[in-house]
């Protein structure tokens, strides 16, 4: 049997298909005679229509999926060109020109890549269709539609291909919705592929019908809003999972000469999402759907044995880690394998706003130069509404540690949460202003999607939500009834008017300006809004958040207090800490000119000092030893 496993745009082109590589690898190992293809189509895209073309493009869904929404549906092809030109205009500007893109309207745009799209398309599925086998196509980066395109035109050429999607895009009802509304789509395997995928190839091999009661798979016998639907089948040991295969990528990056990351995974699923173990649908952030499945861990010695298999295979220390959160524990023991196999990578990784200073600094000392820490809120009370499990302190400390180590953090702010308040929306305005603005690089605003089966879809009511339906910008792209037939990811929503979030965006606005007149003002030899000298018996504190700068100097006994605040500390660690030095009324009185002079947080009775260290080896100096003199109080072995 020839399998081959296909992503098309609009994947990340510096980057493998994971779903691919590791399907693939799983493919090989069980079941060897089988012949097992990849073909990493987004890549060639990215080349046929041009880097700056495909960059533009693969950052914006609505555009990326109308391209494709155009083939698979031509006789919508001039409504779905006007969509497209008003959606790129509200985005990027009246022409491409505004954009880089050195076209002269987005019409002109969006003929010229659909002609070019439409001949990848279909160049391709004459190539698969004369193979006769399973072609499996992968949805998880707005891949959806360029997945459905090909398989049309796969299909129309040979009806005995058999065709099956799998990614995030596909899982439950969505893919049950894609079944019965594209009948040259045979299958959807959800959640980890693996088993499921396996046992579909077996069942094909041998000419049998595969029951729609298998784990993981989705067939037109699959009775919706089941339990059916919500029945996954994942791998049962991930150290016991085969070695990923890149070597179909590594073979187009060397070609295309591409600088690329290696996908790498210590983990699957979400941590902080429990419902699988609580069978709790609140046990999560209440706007997230990314995880489908309980949570589980490689070992600290696989993921390095992975690192460093795939190093050496690959010529490559670049890595980007696909976890949906790195774990909360063992991080330690993590950086430690990892540098004792490669001593100098390169990688991205996600953590949860939580992560520990040490922590952060052990994950950018074994190689973490970018990271991603979805901070979503910047107010308490919108943290609580939607569920993050995060404080705005945790939050300040996680970008405070990244901006003033170096590490380049991907964050970002979600507005427009069912019910906020316009007090939230103020508060997340004063923590920006006075507080989050120190840090860089400033936090982009992403708003609030509906997606399907995220606690918000699930208690639409509680929220006031009402008459869901497909993202309404899909409506003019595709016959109503097709619309109406299928679940996809994206909703559009009726509901009470929600807070005004354009103080917020404004904010954001200055967050950025302020960064860039900083870094562009040369009389300062830092390129920081707040940042602090330590002289020894003295500290100055170096305040240019307003755009002129201020300092503050404070005597020795404040600054060993300030300089204890660098990473959280309880109002009682401070005071036993420092209460044989200083009467418990001094040590209020220095806390509260810090919290005046808004050069340290206070939240509850916990205390954050806020200024930076002048450079990544003084943090990093400053980080350990603080954490020597905390287990030397304990009596601990010092690290």
């Amino acid at each position: 049997m020839i399998i081959d496993l296909v992503a098309m745009p609009w994947g990340d082109f510096g980057t493998p298909s994971a779903a691919l590589g590791a399907l693939s690898a799983y493919v090989r190992n069980k079941c060897p005679d089988f012949k097992v293809a990849c073909h990493s189509e987004y890549v060639e895209v990215a080349e046929r229509i041009g880097i700056d073309r495909y960059r533009l493009i693969s950052r914006h869904q609505l555009l990326a999926e109308q391209l494709y929404l155009s083939l698979l549906f031509p006789e919508r092809c001039t409504a779905t060109r006007s969509s497209f030109a008003n959606t790129a205009t509200a985005s990027f500007g009246k022409t491409p020109h505004d954009a880089g893109i050195n076209t002269d309207t987005w019409d002109q745009l969006f003929d010229a890549l659909r002609h070019q799209l439409d001949d990848h398309a279909r160049t391709k599925a004459l190539e698969l269709a004369r193979r006769s086998g399973v072609v499996g196509l992968t949805t998880s980066l707005f891949q959806t539609f360029s997945s459905l395109a090909l398989a049309q035109q796969i299909k129309s050429l040979n009806r005995n291909t058999v065709i099956v999607l799998g990614g995030a895009s596909v899982v439950g009802m969505s893919g049950l919705s894609i079944l019965h509304s594209f009948p040259f789509v045979d299958y959807i395997v959800q959640g980890e592929g693996e088993k499921p995928f396996i046992a579909l190839l077996k069942s094909l091999a041998k000419k049998h019908n595969i029951s729609p009661d298998t784990p993981g798979i989705i067939t037109r016998e699959s009775i919706p809003h089941t339990d059916q639907l919500r029945n996954l089948w994942a791998a049962p040991g991930l150290d016991d999972l085969p070695m990923p295969d890149y070597d179909e990528y590594a073979e187009k990056a060397d070609r295309y000469s591409i600088i690329w990351n290696i996908p790498a995974a210590s983990s699957r699923g979400c941590w902080w999402d429990r419902t699988e173990q609580t069978g709790n649908p609140r046990n999560r952030c209440y706007f997230c759907n990314y995880s489908t499945g309980r949570y589980r861990e490689k070992s600290a010695a696989r993921v390095a044995c992975e690192v460093d298999f795939l190093a050496r295979r690959y010529q490559n220390v670049r890595f980007m880690f696909t976890d949906n959160a790195i774990r909360p524990h063992g991080i330690q023991e993590l950086t430690h394998a990892l540098k004792k196999r490669r001593p100098q990578l390169s990688f991205f990784t996600s953590f949860r706003a939580n992560m520990l200073p040490i922590d952060i600094l052990r994950l950018n000392e074994s190689g973490m130069t970018r990271c991603e820490c979805g901070i979503e809120g910047l107010s308490n009370s919108y943290l609580k509404r939607i569920n993050k499990g995060t404080s705005v302190m945790q939050n300040l400390q996680v970008l405070k540690t990244c901006h003033e180590l170096g590490i380049w953090n991907n964050t970002n702010l979600i507005t427009g949460f069912p019910g906020a308040t316009e007090a939230e929306v103020n508060e997340t305005v004063e923590t920006i202003y006075w507080y989050a603005a120190a840090y860089y690089p400033s936090g982009r605003t992403i708003p609030f999607h509906l997606c399907i089966g995220s606690t918000v879809d699930r208690f639409r009511e509680a929220y006031g939500i009402h008459s869901v339906r497909n993202s309404d910008a899909y409506r003019t792209c595709m016959p109503v009834r097709i619309w109406k037939k299928l679940e996809l990811l994206d909703r559009s929503w009726d509901g009470p008017a929600e807070a005004d979030w354009s103080p917020v965006l404004a904010a954001c606005d200055k967050w950025r300006e302020l960064h860039d007149q900083v870094r562009a003002d040369e009389r300062f030899p830092y390129p920081h809004p707040l940042y602090y000298h330590d002289g020894g018996d003295f500290l100055e504190i170096v305040d240019r958040r307003g755009g002129a700068c201020r300092t503050l100097t404070f005597p020795s006994s404040w600054r060993l207090i300030y300089l204890f605040c660098m990473s959280i500390r309880a109002d009682s660690a401070i005071h036993d800490r420092f209460g044989a030095l200083l009467p418990r009324k001094e040590i209020e009185t220095i806390l509260d000119r810090f919290v005046a002079e808004k050069v340290m947080f206070q939240e509850g009775r916990s205390y954050l000092s806020l200024a930076v260290a002048t450079t990544p080896a003084v943090a990093a100096r400053r980080i350990r030893a603080q954490v020597r003199w905390h287990r030397k109080e304990r009596g601990n072995e010092m690290l």
